[in-house]
């Protein structure tokens, strides 16, 4: 009916206003809260177990400490691939609101469950190993987010879905942390194939192919300047 499409519109439409709220606010409770209450078809006024659920999550952000550390002992229904989601969700917001650090302890944890519930070897499973390398990347830790990226495009590989414009993506990501850490080689074997798959799939007009052809100049450049330095 129109009254129950335009309850689902008001919900997606709030969990989306969340996303958007920028760090420092009360965005990553609010965010869990609103996660649990569309996946659950909950009525607007909520009830207490969404919000203790939001409030674990967030407890276990919170105390969580890099990607190198456990996460604190996680249990009840946040201890599930619902509640893998639910951290994942809160990396989002925090990474959307300018916070890479708090990302990467959400993902960390959003991991550490999936590799306890093995689902980590899964599609979602390599979207957080993607999004826990950019948040990685954007705070500082490169070699984390070299392994993370690389463990993802692995996943990918083997279950057919790197021929992808999102598979290409993640190969310029690896590409990316490649020639920060000085391995032009590396990097630009990536970029080739990464290359290649936007070809393949007709998007290397996008925002994303043009900066992959962006990033090959540059290395290309890199190299030939390299060359030239090495000769004299």
């Amino acid at each position: 009916s129109n009254s129950n499409n335009n309850s689902n519109t008001n919900k997606k439409g709030f969990l989306l206003s969340i996303l958007t709220v920028p760090s420092g606010c009360r965005a990553p409770h609010l965010l869990a809260f609103a996660v649990l209450k569309v996946q659950a078809g909950a009525p607007s006024s909520g009830a207490a177990t969404p919000m203790a659920a939001a409030g674990a999550a967030a407890a276990v952000v919170s105390a969580s400490g890099s990607s190198g550390t456990p996460p604190p002992m996680i249990q009840g229904a946040l201890a599930s691939d619902s509640g893998a989601t639910l951290l994942t969700s809160l990396g989002v917001a925090w990474g959307n609101g300018g916070d890479p650090a708090a990302a990467e302890r959400a993902y960390s944890a959003a991991r550490h469950i999936r590799e306890l519930t093995g689902s980590i070897d899964s599609l979602a499973g390599a979207v957080l190993l993607r999004n826990l390398g950019i948040a990685q990347s954007a705070a500082g830790n490169s070699s984390a987010a070299a392994e993370s990226f690389a463990r993802s495009a692995a996943l990918r590989r083997r279950m057919g879905t790197l021929q992808t414009e999102v598979g290409a993506s993640l190969l310029m990501n690896i590409g990316m942390v490649r020639a920060n850490s000085g391995n032009r080689r590396g990097a630009w074997e990536a970029l080739q194939e990464a290359k290649c798959i936007f070809d393949f799939t007709g998007t290397l007009q996008t925002p994303a192919g043009q900066q992959l052809l962006c990033c090959l100049k540059a290395l290309s450049q890199q190299q030939t300047a390299a060359a030239t330095a090495a000769e004299k």
